[in-house]
């Protein structure tokens, strides 16, 4: 007999093995149990949630989480005790009826904001509410559409904070839509929904589809309001657009203006930053008004001082051409002195000519330097040609 067996013969226990037979049936069987509810909560969620695309996502996400977690703590957990099935089994059945609870709360909450945003539509076409009530209704629209957009981006919403949310809302509709007849359609389809969600979305396609047809037909006749309505639409954006347009042009000419000691290149580009960023150098020259140091406005784009002769020349020029005076020729002496300074040279102010002359002559300048530049090339070109061939009879008499 080996020493294993010699051991076992020793220890072994009649009633102890024949208990632990007990236990361990009475745990296979809560196990099954387990099981057994499993399979059929995995059967109601693929027959009634998983394939259904009008479910909310919450549900359908926790009832497969649900799912997955209880068969892994199954596969991992085969030789629990009969108390610790049991245990599982009551916290998957709570687990589960507080998932049915939520989803009751979550869908009714959701069908509310597809019911109220369908109806306005109602409304508006058939005539049924006044302006006022029509807008006091798309207000309650709104509130339940906000409140199902928080609700979809939870993990775990607040089962409280639903029950309190739906129990106000429907009341505060209810009273709101039956003095004015308008509270059966809406109550009719929102029953339809909870009691039979298929034949909801069913009705729901086919009143829309109704409800658009009643709206091309109606959109095919002439309305004054409607004319109106969409008149006064763009009215207002064309409008909105040109204010917008003119708020960046001055804010543009602002900038320009305050950059008169600069050259025109530097002020062109102060023009088109300051139109970019109107929004926010907006304050900066908020500020420079109330401190009395706003920018003196010379033109729109100041970066000439041609005259010009003719009626359309002077049109043209207007925008740009400014006339130097003292305050332009004050910026552009400091522009220029600090400038100098930071190379470590010196300006002298009366050299300075006319700022218009300076900038009217800078293509001028330009062509002279070119020629002079020429010149010199052939200068210098003549005098090595000359002196080429004698270097070369130095170099043979070497």
């Amino acid at each position: 007999m080996s020493l294993t067996d010699s051991l076992r013969s020793a220890t072994y226990n009649p009633e102890a093995e024949k208990q632990m037979q007990v236990e361990r049936e009475k745990a296979e069987k809560v196990r099954q149990e387990i099981q057994k509810w499993l399979d059929d909560y995995t059967k109601a969620y693929l027959d009634n949630f998983a394939s259904k695309s009008y479910w909310p996502k919450w549900t359908l996400t926790t009832m497969d989480k649900l799912i997955k977690d209880t068969n892994k703590w199954l596969s991992s957990n085969s030789k629990a005790t009969e108390v610790e099935y049991k245990a599982k089994l009551d916290a998957l059945r709570k687990e589960a009826q507080s998932i049915l609870e939520k989803n009751i709360y979550l869908f009714s909450i959701s069908c509310y904001a597809k019911v109220m945003k369908f109806m306005i539509g109602e409304f508006e076409r058939k005539k049924l509410l006044n302006a006022k009530e029509r807008a006091q209704y798309k207000e309650y629209a709104d509130e339940v559409e906000a409140f199902n957009t928080k609700l979809s981006k939870q993990t775990d919403p607040d089962f409280a904070e639903m029950k309190i949310f739906a129990a106000q809302f429907t009341k505060k509709v209810e009273d709101f839509s039956k003095p004015r007849g308008i509270w059966d359609q809406q109550d009719t389809l929102l029953r339809t929904a909870f009691f039979n969600p298929e034949k909801f979305e069913a009705d729901f396609k086919t009143l829309e589809t109704q409800a658009e047809a009643a709206q091309a037909v109606e959109d095919k006749k002439f309305s004054f309001q409607r004319f109106t309505k969409k008149v006064t639409g763009t009215a207002g954006s064309v409008i909105g657009s040109l204010l917008y347009l003119t708020f960046c042009l001055v804010i543009g000419m602002m900038a320009a203006n305050q950059a008169i000691g600069r050259e025109p290149k530097y002020r062109i580009l102060y023009f088109i930053y300051g139109a970019i960023f109107a929004p926010f150098l907006v304050f900066y020259y908020i500020y420079l008004w109330f401190n009395d140091k706003s920018p003196k406005i010379y033109t729109m784009l100041p970066i000439t001082q041609m005259k010009a002769e003719t009626t359309i020349g002077k049109f043209l020029l207007f925008p740009f051409a400014y006339t130097e005076d003292k305050t332009a020729r004050d910026l552009m002496v400091e522009f220029l002195t600090e400038s100098a300074e930071m190379v470590g040279k010196k300006f002298d102010p009366k050299s300075l000519g006319s700022l218009g002359q300076q900038v009217e002559t800078i293509t001028e300048n330009l062509k002279n330097l070119a020629a002079d530049t020429k010149e010199a090339v052939e200068e210098t070109a003549k005098a090595a040609e000359q002196a080429l061939p004698k270097l070369n009879a130095l170099r043979v008499n070497a």
